[in-house]
């Protein structure tokens, strides 16, 4: 039996449920020392939006990328910016293309919404 294939959305944190953060926190707590709930909800609250990648089977998340997308200015030159910050694929569903496309498909849709503003 192959496993199920992975699909993502792109959703803000604040339209996150209380389960699916539980669930993002249990991932990290899988693949990083140490990691802090408090620590986690602040970071998450910060972000501007969160790659959210599920399973097509049971629909449990398998994954997530968060971005925040912010203004700065060098030089008197202002231009948007984005950082990717957490970001984890459960080991299992490594290999599939779905995080790769859901960033460039996130930031193609930025560009197009901006598209004079420098990035």
């Amino acid at each position: 039996m192959s496993r199920p294939k992975l699909y993502a959305h792109v959703v803000p944190p604040s339209k996150l449920s209380g389960p699916d953060k539980l669930r993002m926190f249990e991932l990290m707590q899988s693949y990083y020392a140490e990691e802090d709930w408090n620590q986690f909800e602040n970071d998450l609250a910060k972000k501007t939006d969160v790659i959210v990648m599920r399973d097509t089977q049971s629909e449990t998340i398998r994954g997530f990328s968060t971005m925040m997308v912010f203004k700065e200015s060098v030089d008197g030159k202002s231009f948007g910016a984005l950082f990717s910050g957490d970001t984890i694929v459960e080991r299992s569903y490594w290999g599939q293309r779905v995080l790769g496309r859901a960033f460039l498909f996130y930031i193609f849709k930025k560009r197009l919404r901006h598209p004079f503003q420098r990035f």
